[in-house]
């Protein structure tokens, strides 16, 4: 995996081994937001409608606008036909289109938002911001398993702890968000690496419908942390910045 994030001045086809990662800076984007509602289909107008103009009108619009160039782009559709539909636990997916299959996730926090693009199968992909308010430890033991809970009350640094626990939610989710199951999959039920840098690591859902996923780290700078995950590892995993 590459360590930084490209600049490129267009979209690239997305091959069939390959993950592509797209990053999108909200305090750079340029242009007007109107500009970006062109984008949308009817319902995503409607719902930007009913959002109060400001931060989070912005991210959703600009955020579904870029998700929609991609995906038009890579599925020879204009963006406002492409068809997003909700799975049962609500993650958006995309149906066989012209013939072709391409999933992808989505994720978003402040002013920054990562968009995954996998041909090969279920992606997900997580960010937060590290200086949030959170009780680490009631989160840990309401939500992670006993040994996980055992490990974070063993860290006596307190921005060690925090900077380990954002790095396993972040991984967490990213995995939970690939199984499509998102919050609803217990996270007890599978463990990541706490420590230790994640770089395709496998983690193995035990439950029901037990499954592998990888999940490897995302670098955000030193403010943001982030993952993905993917159910199939790819050949190739290329990181952009979105093109203006």
């Amino acid at each position: 995996m590459r360590d930084d994030w490209q600049q490129t001045g267009s979209l690239s086809p997305l091959d069939a081994g390959s993950l592509q990662l797209w990053r999108i800076d909200l305090d750079h984007v340029p242009g007007p937001i109107d500009d970006y509602l062109k984008t949308l289909s009817p319902e995503e107008l409607e719902r930007a409608a009913r959002l109060r103009a400001g931060h989070v009108k912005a991210q959703f619009v600009i955020a579904r606008a870029c998700l929609r160039r991609l995906l038009g782009f890579n599925l020879s559709l204009d963006p406002r036909d492409v068809p997003i539909e909700l799975s049962s636990y609500g993650k958006p997916a995309t149906p066989l289109a012209n013939g072709r299959d391409l999933f992808f996730n989505l994720a978003h926090s402040r002013s920054t938002i990562v968009i995954a693009l996998s041909r090969m199968g279920s992606v997900g992909v997580d960010l937060e911001y590290l200086d949030r308010n959170t009780d680490i430890m009631e989160v840990v033991s309401n939500l992670f398993s006993p040994e996980e809970s055992e490990q974070f009350a063993a860290i006596a640094d307190e921005h060690q702890r925090r900077l380990a626990f954002f790095r396993c939610w972040t991984r967490k989710e990213a995995v939970a968000k690939a199984d499509g199951r998102g919050l609803s999959l217990p996270f007890t039920s599978f463990q990541v690496p706490i420590f230790a840098t994640a770089r395709a690591a496998p983690v193995r859902i035990e439950d029901g419908n037990a499954a592998t996923y990888f999940v490897s780290d995302l670098l955000l700078g030193e403010t943001a942390v982030g993952a993905f995950a993917v159910a199939s590892m790819p050949s190739r995993t290329e990181m952009f910045h979105f093109p203006a």
